[in-house]
């Protein structure tokens, strides 16, 4: 009898002591005990993503009646006011930020939780690639996982190219920079060059990762190993070759929006830049600059084979979630942004142009129905998330790397602006590495 009292006592406890319970397939209603509060961090402001997150939580929290989810923008240095939330332990719950490395990197400083049960339920293949999803891992944890994916491609003016007849669009660096030379001219013949070849993100450090991707220039190995040599001096010494020679001498303030809006207003013949620029088009030019001819994508130049590593940069914004007290609910949000039913309807209402980094979603009609008028563009999209070799390893202090100077911003500007010698941009870079080492190790 006291073995029977016992058991309905651990019972109670238990059926009393949780919250959300944990639902695999996100797609069920789940019940709570309690009402209980969600706090979310979210890095990315740019419309309609807040508006098909917003929906998102809406939903969840029809299904779980009792729980309630705030939302605060996080802007500024990311990195910086995470570890001092961490700190004053006013941590949120759930982070939506720039990338896998903030994620790998304050999992090692027990901020963020592994998600392995979450990647085991869905299973691998649930993401589109693999190689992708591979930057999340780190000592055979995942620290997290992709929110959205933005592939890189070769825009360009698809009507001039036409108007010098110019055939073939460049796939490799030479070619880039003899087609590129030939579009820095004076149109209007005023005595001042009017259009150049090329615009760039300086600002932003926009687009280096592919100028290395191109190149197969990769700075460390899987162990954390620092592998900076002649490849990054090819790739510092072209990217100033390219930037003095053909392009928009402007660009040293832009921004990636800013040399969106530069292309657009037909000061360089050429940009490398995200899928999601279709967003912009839409909004300044209307659909009609893709059934018109008007602009074209292709793979972005290379330098290096895909057999050494190299190919476009598909980038992913990503999911943690904090190691606390809510761990388990936020992973119950988790499981439901990641469901079948949870990323249609994020990505039927989100950014033109930022890619599901789930399978699931690209078989979805509900997606393709709702990007028909660029689908073609969607595909080629598809194809370089699936197939880049470019799998640059994520490091445990790539963060502060990136936060003391590594960042690509740093190294765009100390090669168009500061015009360092390769050489001595390398040494910095090394230095710097050796230096964020330390500090995490």
């Amino acid at each position: 009898m006291q073995k029977k009292v016992w058991c309905i006592v651990l019972i109670a406890v238990l059926l009393t002591g949780f919250g959300t319970l944990a639902f695999a397939g996100g797609g069920k209603d789940t019940q709570t005990q309690g009402q209980q509060t969600l706090r979310l961090w979210d890095v990315v402001v740019r419309d309609p993503h807040p508006k098909a997150r917003d929906m998102m939580i809406a939903e969840f929290q029809r299904r779980n009646p009792n729980v309630k989810v705030e939302t605060t923008t996080l802007t500024g240095d990311i990195n910086q006011k995470i570890l001092t939330a961490a700190s004053a332990k006013t941590l949120p719950d759930i982070v939506f930020v720039w990338g896998a490395g903030d994620v790998v990197t304050w999992g090692q400083m027990n901020i963020t939780t592994p998600v392995d049960d979450i990647v085991k339920e869905y299973g691998e293949k649930w993401w589109l690639s693999q190689t992708q999803l591979g930057w999340f891992k780190m000592d055979g944890h995942y620290w997290g996982v992709p929110l959205v994916t933005f592939p890189d491609v070769l825009w360009y003016r698809a009507d001039w190219f036409k108007e010098k007849g110019i055939t073939k669009v460049p796939t490799t660096w030479a070619e880039w920079y003899d087609v590129a030379k030939k579009f820095v001219e004076d149109t209007n013949k005023d005595g001042q060059i009017d259009r150049w070849g090329l615009v760039l993100g300086i600002a932003e450090g926009w687009p280096f990762d592919d100028f290395r991707g191109g190149n197969a220039d990769y700075w460390w190995d899987d162990k954390g190993n620092l592998t900076f040599g002649p490849k990054t001096i090819e790739t510092l010494d072209f990217l100033g070759k390219m930037f003095r020679d053909t392009c928009y001498p402007g660009s040293v303030t832009f921004q990636n929006e800013g040399q969106r809006v530069g292309f657009i207003a037909g000061q360089g013949a050429t940009m490398v830049t995200s899928v999601s620029f279709v967003n912009t088009i839409i909004d300044q030019k209307g659909i009609d600059w893709f059934k018109n001819g008007t602009v074209g994508i292709a793979p972005v130049p290379m330098n290096r084979p895909f057999s050494e590593g190299a190919g476009a940069n598909a980038g992913a914004h990503a999911i943690g979630i904090i190691d606390g007290p809510n761990s388990a609910l936020a992973k119950n949000f988790l499981r439901f942004w990641i469901s079948k039913d949870g990323l249609e309807l994020y990505f039927c209402n989100n950014i033109p142009g930022h890619l599901p980094p789930y399978s699931v979603v690209w078989d979805s009609p509900k997606f393709k129905e709702a990007r028909k008028d660029y689908w073609q563009l969607y595909d080629v999209g598809r194809n370089i998330i699936a197939q880049s070799r470019w799998n640059h390893p994520t490091a445990k202090w790539q963060a502060i790397f990136g936060a003391d100077g590594g960042g690509n911003a740093d190294v765009m500007s100390a090669v168009t602006v500061q015009k360092l010698p390769s050489a001595t941009i390398m040494q910095k870079l090394i230095d710097t590495a050796n230096k964020a080492k330390k500090e995490i190790q």
